[in-house]
């Protein structure tokens, strides 16, 4: 909750200071150094501090780019080159998992970035790629859904040491769109087959089907900080888009487009009212080029009945 809340005497009306969803934009960030699809990211907020890496360049990378809010410095490299992964953490605790590897497809691999490394650690229970993962550090994670080869619906838990096997999904899919911090989370988007705009939120233990996105679409990216408030962005349907949507907990609306329509992009980094969408990839190729998603305060009249 931010702003304040006063009583305006010349309206005679009670008055609150809110984030502005309806006039969110999208402005122009930092070009990255490597284009890339599909790479992992973690962000420590506010957006002045996170990593880029792995993707697609091609071929598969183990670069690593952190971002200081002003400019990307290439730092130390993944050990295994890897795109399509499941990512999450802060600029100094960060996770990723999975994905397609420089060994093989539907990868079980796991590494740990400390802010200087990666170091390898304790794979996943069952090896995919195309998954969507959430989590506030690389001690507490959620690795959900992707493909081996078919769409799965398995959620995993990282607890700093190991994996655990947790509820499925409803609905089995790849390529859609995560955000939260364990425990609180939801997936929108991606592929069962065919392109969805099914719903779910995860509340610790197992996932609820809610409200549909506006616009279904698959390979589309997410922010948030919880299941109950997140945007959407990206992705395509089948052509790509730039269309962006919020979550407030019951249902979706559409806010501002992304300048460049992309699908790819790296995971969702921020929150609902602050994130980047990094690289991706249109039919133009995989444009170096960021965006930063930014809500606005506005004063709204308090109505009582």
């Amino acid at each position: 909750q931010e702003g304040q809340l006063f009583y305006n005497s010349t309206a005679n009306a009670f008055k609150e200071t809110i984030l502005d969803f309806p006039g969110a934009t999208w402005a122009s960030g930092v070009s990255i150094n490597t284009a890339r699809n599909s790479a992992g990211s973690s962000v420590q907020a506010p957006l002045d501090a996170c990593v880029i890496f792995g993707g697609n360049e091609p071929p598969q990378s183990t670069k690593t780019e952190s971002f200081d809010g002003s400019s990307w410095t290439e730092v130390n490299d993944l050990n295994t080159a890897r795109t399509d992964g499941g990512a999450s953490g802060t600029l100094t605790s960060a996770g990723f998992w999975g994905g397609t590897s420089s060994v093989g497809p539907d990868s079980a691999l796991h590494e740990i970035w400390d802010g200087t490394s990666w170091t390898e650690t304790t794979d996943l229970n069952v090896g995919r790629q195309a998954m969507m993962g959430f989590g506030a550090t690389n001690t507490a994670s959620l690795a959900v859904g992707g493909s081996n080869p078919g769409v799965i619906g398995n959620t995993e838990f990282w607890n700093g040491s190991s994996w655990t096997e947790l509820n499925d999904l409803n609905t089995a899919r790849e390529t859609s769109a995560g955000a939260g911090v364990y425990p609180s989370g939801i997936i929108a988007g991606g592929t069962t087959g065919s392109v969805t705009a099914n719903s779910e939120t995860w509340n610790g233990t197992s996932w609820t089907e809610t409200n549909n996105l506006n616009t279904g679409r698959t390979n589309v990216k997410g922010s948030g900080a919880n299941g109950d408030l997140a945007i959407v962005f990206g992705g395509s349907s089948p052509s790509y888009t730039g269309a962006t949507e919020f979550w407030n907990g019951s249902s979706w609306t559409e806010v501002a487009d992304l300048a460049t329509p992309r699908g790819y992009i790296a995971n969702g980094i921020g929150s609902a009212t602050a994130a980047m969408a990094v690289s991706g990839v249109n039919p133009g190729g995989r444009p170096t080029t960021v965006e930063e998603f930014t809500v606005n305060l506005g004063n709204k009249t308090i109505t009582a009945s």
